[in-house]
């Protein structure tokens, strides 16, 4: 962590410290882990912030701010590399039906490297999209999250690269509705159109050379239901591998975090606690119980409802206990702004607070807790 005067900050730093003030219309933060733009450096100049501490790249583990710069450029050229392999193996499949499975293996074992090294890597996600064409972005944040929870699984190297290949190919059978941009099918897709575009993106999948069987299968089967209600064989439990509700869960995960419309995007514990609906089963509990194990359920820069009536911001994730994150409380139970002070609820001492909702309110974590009880 590095002490700077702001007129030295320049966009694509890291912000170390969390910065908040005091306002007419409230309290306002720029809180640590945020990579900075040149709105933010803007912002702060009109706050008349004189200092920032930024990441440095001799930054340990035991700062907030998780990733150093070579793991976020890292992160970044991996992203963008896949990206341009989906690209070229689209642009092939469409106008010679054929292509090799080579580029797309390669950005596979790049992303398992890369979660191996980092595995709370999915919160660089938001800040490295490269692509303006939502099914290129969409497969590959798939891909991550998929693997993400594969390796949580304990998968083999062999599982992992299978289900990363399929991952980024699952919805490869969209290009049989695209006109010149992926983004197009988005707008020209029937419901029936959409039922079968599993049964597409296999076929499709298929004329790539040395793609294995196990992969087709994933492909075909990733919107297959627990209960039987999925599609396109509405195959029930034991039918369904693990690894295919690891990429199902995914990708219901991106779907509804990442939409195609930015402003129908819900925010990650709504969306957690939408695949978690107990009324309408989906997955395997062992992949549900991954999947909660891996996604920060208040990622950093959530604002939330304490039990005691205090209001705090989301700081960091505890790793191996998702439902109580590092926050710094802003305000106090009668909703006025006070000194903000840290506040582990993961230490053992402040296991009587927790937290009530989110904010604005979602409530959804007694259904949460019902369900890593099982």
């Amino acid at each position: 962590m590095q002490k700077i005067l702001l007129r030295e900050a320049v966009p694509g730093m890291i912000l170390a410290r969390t910065v908040t003030v005091l306002s007419k219309s409230g309290r306002e933060l720029i809180q640590s882990g945020i990579m900075l733009e040149k709105s933010h450096i803007k912002k702060l100049k009109y706050w008349d912030i004189e200092y920032i501490y930024i990441q440095s790249l001799d930054d340990d583990k035991s700062n907030e701010q998780p990733f150093n710069e070579a793991i976020r450029l890292l992160a970044h050229q991996t992203y963008e590399d896949a990206i341009i392999s989906l690209a070229k193996m689209s642009v092939l499949l469409r106008e010679k039906e054929y292509c090799e499975l080579k580029d797309i293996a390669e950005s596979v074992t790049q992303i398992i490297e890369l979660v191996s090294m980092e595995e709370s890597i999915l919160s660089l996600l938001a800040r490295i999209r490269t692509s303006d064409e939502y099914l290129y972005r969409h497969s590959v944040d798939v891909c991550v999250i998929a693997l993400v929870i594969g390796k949580r699984m304990e998968l083999n190297q062999q599982e992992l690269r299978s289900l990363g290949i399929a991952s980024l190919l699952h919805d490869i059978g969209m290009m049989k509705f695209k006109k010149d941009m992926w983004d197009d099918c988005m707008f020209t897709c029937t419901p029936g159109d959409i039922s079968r575009h599993p049964i597409e993106s296999r076929k499709m999948a298929g004329k790539i050379s040395e793609i294995s069987p196990e992969v087709l299968d994933l492909i075909l089967k990733h919107h297959e239901y627990v209960a039987g209600n999925g599609y396109p064989g509405e195959l029930k439990e034991d039918q369904i591998s693990l690894a295919t509700g690891t990429l199902g869960v995914a990708e219901a995960y991106c779907t509804l975090t990442m939409p195609h419309n930015p402003q129908k995007a819900m925010d990650p514990h709504e969306a957690v606690i939408t695949v978690l609906d107990s009324s309408a089963p989906k997955f395997h509990t062992k992949v549900l119980n991954a999947f909660i194990s891996c996604i920060a359920l208040y990622p950093p820069g959530t604002f939330v409802l304490l039990g005691d009536e205090c209001r705090a911001v989301v700081v960091a994730t505890n790793r191996d206990k998702p439902l109580r994150p590092r926050v710094l409380v802003l305000y106090d139970s009668a909703n006025k702004p006070v000194k903000p002070y840290h506040l582990d609820l993961g230490e053992p001492k402040n296991r009587t607070i927790y937290i009530e909702k989110a904010i604005p309110p979602i409530n959804g974590t007694k259904t949460i807790e019902e369900i890593l009880k099982k």
